[in-house]
């Protein structure tokens, strides 16, 4: 048996209760998938989302993106954010911050074009991908998951460089 797969094991099955009461994505307490909903992992790492994409929608499933509630426990960054003033937690960044209505209304007009609402189930947990439409379906992943790094490295050169853009 490969060592990595015996360490594998084991970890799991000395931590198994710990896993599985664990909740699969922060956002489950703020905003629960509706029936038959589940996070797509799978689209976090698709064909065409590029490396450094899938890797910051897989810290956003986490909640390990550093906001500024988080970091002004370690550092003397303020709490509050950098674009509106209001305390900045994951949700405020991601969802209801005022900046971030004209990209969800981009957003909005560009799934319409795929017969497609816009909503924060959406943006968050992502489009399954299904065989007839498989191509939109990932180009739609595609768009949401690059408006979450737009988000992202927006915030980070606002509190690196004091940058607005």
């Amino acid at each position: 048996m490969p060592r990595d797969y015996l360490y594998t094991l084991v970890l799991h099955t000395l931590h198994f209760l710990t896993l599985v009461s664990c909740l699969d994505t922060k956002w489950r307490d703020y905003l629960p998938p509706k029936e038959g909903e589940e996070p797509r992992w799978a689209s976090l790492y698709s064909t065409l989302v590029p490396w450094p994409t899938g890797d910051i929608g897989w810290r956003l499933f986490h909640g390990a993106v550093s906001t500024g509630v988080y970091l002004a426990r370690f550092t003397p960054i303020p709490e509050a954010c950098p674009f509106c003033g209001v305390r900045e937690n994951l949700v405020h960044t991601y969802l209801e911050c005022a900046r971030l209505q004209p990209l969800f209304r981009l957003l909005q007009n560009l799934l319409l074009r795929f017969w497609l609402h816009f909503s924060p189930h959406l943006f968050l947990y992502a489009h399954p991908v299904r065989g007839p439409t498989k191509s939109q379906d990932l180009l739609v992943n595609l768009l949401l998951a690059l408006a979450k790094v737009s988000i992202y490295n927006t915030r980070r050169r606002m509190v690196d460089e004091g940058v607005l853009c």
